[in-house]
């Protein structure tokens, strides 16, 4: 394995435009720190790029080699300046955005697996340079990942989705996108505004449930009613105005919009609406978190379809009233 002791190396110069979304979505890439969402991003069928392993560590006895392929040492500052964490673990990967797979990297990863092989240096940074460069792709490298999120939905497509609109705090962000796998949704989609899912702080805040769910991001709010109407799922629209959700019927397929934390769901949305639900509190409180409130609904809809395999203690008296 090769050691990057080198700032201006090309393929580190590469993985940090990485740390931004800019540089995310014109690369279709990101980066995921940790063994563990590593391995569980690698379970879920993601691809990756290059593995970087910390230099330091490894001479510590801290971190193994090879334990995932495409591997490269990186000097320990370095490799601190590319960590998002205060104490990083040893690992940081480059992944494929969803839908991107086929491109550039194929090719690149194998010039990597040459230059590991010891074949030359200058063949391992033309693979880096290609890799995550992304360039000239723009945006269209996120609307293709977006695009390819959503294909295979159509009418037999996602029974429950959960519609993120300008959720602009990561930790939020990615606490829904949890919970969403928890509560058996189907698909989120993200409303353009709403922060990266793929970003470092939204992914620790999923705990992996970002690779196992797909995600479509930069979509406008009548990509998202136009697309749940093309699978026939009500919109529900949460809002502290509301009907009480625990008198609305969220059975059959529906599209669960959450709002901005400061302004809630956009009149677009609100207009569309199949049903604006509330959630009941008691006078002194004001409101609740967009993540705690979305959680609500979400596992009020699991409650009321009672999930094969999954016991919610609730027997037929508990749930909402049938679809006609």
């Amino acid at each position: 394995m090769r050691t990057v002791t080198s700032k201006d190396n090309p393929v580190l110069k590469s993985a940090r435009k990485l740390m931004t979304r800019k540089g995310r979505e014109e690369a279709g890439a990101f980066l995921v720190e940790g063994r563990k969402l590593i391995t569980e991003a690698f379970a879920a069928g993601f691809f990756s790029e290059r593995v970087f392993v910390n230099a330091g560590a490894l001479a510590r006895g801290e971190a193994e080699a090879g334990v995932f392929e495409r591997e490269t040492a990186l000097e320990e500052t370095l490799f601190r300046g590319l960590a998002q964490t205060v104490s990083p673990q040893p690992y940081i990967a480059v992944m494929r955005r969803p839908g991107t797979e086929e491109g550039p990297a194929d090719g690149a990863a194998g010039a990597a697996h040459l230059a590991e092989s010891g074949t030359s240096e200058s063949a391992d940074e033309a693979a880096g340079a290609t890799n995550l460069a992304g360039s000239g792709a723009g945006e269209s490298a996120d609307e293709a990942a977006g695009a390819t999120n959503l294909a295979g939905s159509g009418a037999d497509g996602p029974g429950r989705v959960l519609v993120l609109d300008r959720v602009g705090d990561p930790g939020n962000a990615g606490t829904m996108v949890r919970t969403a796998l928890a509560a058996g949704m189907d698909e989120v989609w993200c409303v353009k505004g709403t922060a990266d899912i793929f970003s470092d702080k939204a992914m620790r805040a999923s705990a992996g449930a970002v690779f196992h769910l797909p995600v479509a991001e930069g979509l406008s709010a009548r990509d998202c009613i136009e697309r749940a109407r093309s699978i026939g799922a009500r919109i529900i629209v949460c809002s502290a105005g509301g009907e009480d959700l625990y008198k609305a019927e969220l059975l059959g397929r529906i599209a669960v919009v959450v709002g901005s934390e400061a302004s809630g769901a956009q009149n677009e949305l609100v207009d569309a609406a199949d049903a604006v639900v509330g959630i009941p509190m008691t006078e002194k409180a004001e409101s609740l978190n967009a993540a705690a409130a979305a959680a609500v609904v979400m596992y009020e809809a699991l409650r009321q379809r009672s999930v094969p395999g999954v016991d919610c203690g609730v027997g037929s008296e508990g749930r909402g009233p049938s679809p006609e």
